[in-house]
């Protein structure tokens, strides 16, 4: 498929052509829900943890008598039902949340948020950028081809030099075209990527040996 390439002034600044292995790509809702959901369950940490009633710290002295008083039977302080107590059943730092999915799946789910954005025409490549440019020009170029709010640069090894930059401006998310996550790509309004950030993509999701 040929996509449009446009300059720093968000003119058409010539044609790029681009898989259509990856960027028109039919949806599939199911995949990409299950890819999603992958995707939130290893960003789990599995931290949280609680004290068992076993492992609170303090005075094992029985509270009162166990008959004439007429409260109910206890034991210490450290039960459940009291304040301070333990916690039954609360979260164990050992809880394991990753999921998985196939290497293929992964990418063919990569390929349907890709191809979606292409054809909600949020998807922008642009021309190789100059290495003199500083955060300001940045933020005036992407003002020109109307990136807006919440827009993605997906940069290639060449333009790497360039994420220190974007990374100042807080409308926009930057990252290495070959390193970026699904939830990333679904975040963003719109995605710019620069011709190489297209051909990491597509190196990246074709199947290439050694490319996740």
């Amino acid at each position: 498929m040929k996509m449009a390439v446009l300059d720093i002034n968000g003119k058409k600044a010539g044609v790029i052509e681009a898989s259509d292995a990856v960027f028109s790509v039919p949806m599939n809702s199911p995949l990409l829900a299950q890819a999603v959901y992958v995707a939130k369950a290893n960003l789990r940490q599995g931290s949280a943890a609680a004290l068992t009633r076993g492992e609170t710290y303090g005075s094992r002295r029985k509270l009162w008598k166990q008959k004439g008083t007429g409260n109910a039977r206890h034991g210490d302080k450290f039960a459940p039902q009291f304040v301070g107590g333990g916690v039954s059943h609360g979260p164990l730092t050992e809880k394991n949340y990753r999921k998985s999915i196939t290497l293929k799946m992964k990418r063919k789910a990569f390929c349907c948020v890709l191809s979606q954005k292409v054809r909600a025409n949020n998807l922008i490549v642009v021309e190789d950028l100059d290495k003199k440019k500083k955060t300001g020009e940045m933020a005036k170029m992407m003002a020109k081809i109307s990136a807006g709010a919440k827009s993605l640069f997906l940069a290639d090894e060449k333009h790497v030099w360039a994420l220190r930059f974007l990374k100042n401006l807080s409308e926009v998310t930057a990252g290495r075209a070959m390193n970026m996550d699904i939830l990333s790509l679904m975040a963003a309004n719109k995605i710019m990527l620069t011709r190489g950030g297209v051909a990491e993509l597509e190196l990246r999701l074709k199947g290439v040996r050694g490319n996740k």
